[in-house]
Formats: structure tokens, C-alpha cells, sequence
């Protein structure tokens, strides 16, 4: 369990992480659930996108965006996808060339563990 001081800087996503302010102490993030920050949820959709990609070989973006939502988190979570060299995007995204993507890397078993933690609170 770690404690952030007054002064400290510093991004916790933890269970039963402390923050000391002042002299009273404050339970925070107990829990998934509790708390989650955009990149948190972020990182969930790109497991999730990644582990659909898997089990489907390729997906277009149009697939994609009516699976998860087509909204500014999904935009992000495939190009974050797309940077870490995790999935490869093919196409111009044009209506006449759409963007197609396919999983390079299997997601890890941590990130579908958290995933199926996620879904089981109601998350993602």
C-alpha cells in the first residue's frame, strides 16, 4: 500500500491506495469501479478491442466503432492500438478504401483479467 504526501505528485490506480492530506488520511480507489480515470478506461477499451481482433482475424473501423461505441475513447484506443505496434491499420479511410485492422500481439493476461473485471462492475 502506498502513500502519496501533501506535495506529491502522482497518478494512483491501486487497491486501498492511501492519500495522506494534511493530518487525516483518505481511503481512495478501492475497487475497479471506484475512481477509474480516462486512461484506465482507455487502456480497457484497447484490450477489449484487441481481444475482438483476435477472435475475428480483421475488423473495419465501421465494425469496430458499432461494436464499442463511436465515440472520442474508441478513436483513441485504436490509434494508441496502432502506435504500440499492437495492431496494423490497412486502408486509406476513405469510403471507397476503409480502414481495416488486424491484432499483431495477443492482449497479456493481466490486461484480460482487468478487462473481465471491467465487465463484471459494468465498466466497459
Amino acid at each position: 500500500m502506498k502513500k502519496i504526501t501533501k506535495g506529491e505528485e502522482g497518478v494512483g490506480v491501486g487497491v486501498g491506495m492511501k492519500i495522506k492530506k494534511e493530518e487525516e488520511e483518505e481511503e481512495v480507489g478501492v475497487g475497479i469501479g471506484v475512481g477509474i480515470g480516462v486512461g484506465t478506461r482507455i487502456e480497457l477499451r484497447c484490450t477489449a478491442i484487441q481481444k475482438f481482433l483476435m477472435e475475428a482475424t480483421t475488423g473495419s473501423e465501421k465494425r469496430i466503432r458499432q461494436m464499442f461505441g463511436d465515440n472520442p475513447d474508441t478513436s483513441k484506443a485504436l490509434r494508441m492500438l496502432v502506435k504500440k505496434h499492437r495492431v496494423k491499420r490497412f486502408g486509406s479511410g476513405g469510403r471507397s478504401d476503409p480502414f481495416v485492422y488486424m491484432a499483431l500481439i495477443p492482449p497479456g493476461v493481466n490486461e484480460l483479467e482487468r478487462l473481465q473485471e471491467a465487465s463484471a462492475v459494468g465498466i466497459i
